[in-house]
């Protein structure tokens, strides 16, 4: 009998043990990756930096897993390289990109801002794809990422409105404030 309540409670703690580090995973997989703060003067210089780097990357070509102006860049490479250039540390991936910064509402976004779509099949609703806002007139958003598409591959601009991301679009971080 002795055993058999051994055995059990080894079980048990077992199995409590296995619950504690599922929890610690999940609670780090909702943590937000915190903001960059600064003034109100800084945090317009630094966002104008940002979009300057970003638009004198225009053209450079699309390539999956790239990181550098010179070979090229995948989304959210992209946008990690225009904030890293600037000192503000943002993920590689779009997966932890919609964590960073803070959530703000799509027609509060503002230059500057990351904004996060699905990948290419909009009916998996999880981050696949990353830009960096430019524009926001009356929650009609431009943006300039490096895109995938056959069309218009590359660092590109476009509209969340005229294209397929209006249906993929899943959220707007705000990184710097």
């Amino acid at each position: 009998m002795k055993n058999k309540l051994f055995l059990v409670t080894l079980i048990a703690l077992f199995l409590f043990q296995i619950f504690l580090e599922a929890s610690k995973c999940a609670e780090n997989d909702t943590q937000e990756i915190k903001t960059t703060k600064t003034n109100n003067k800084d945090r317009e210089a630094t966002i104008v930096k940002i979009l300057e780097t970003a638009y004198s990357l225009q053209g450079t070509p699309y390539k999956t897993m790239g990181t550098s102006p010179s070979t090229g860049f995948d989304c959210s490479g992209f946008v990690n390289y225009c904030f890293a250039q600037n000192g503000v540390s943002v993920p590689r991936s779009s997966k932890e990109q919609i964590k960073a910064g803070k959530f703000v509402e799509k027609c509060d976004a503002k230059p500057g801002d990351i904004i996060v779509f699905t990948g290419t099949n909009a009916e998996i609703r999880e981050a696949g794809h990353s830009g960096i806002v430019i524009e926001n007139n009356d929650c009609s958003i431009e943006f300039i990422h490096s895109s995938s598409s056959k069309s218009n591959n590359g660092v590109v601009i476009s509209s969340v409105e005229s294209t397929n991301y209006s249906v993929r679009f899943l959220q707007v971080r705000r990184v710097v404030e």
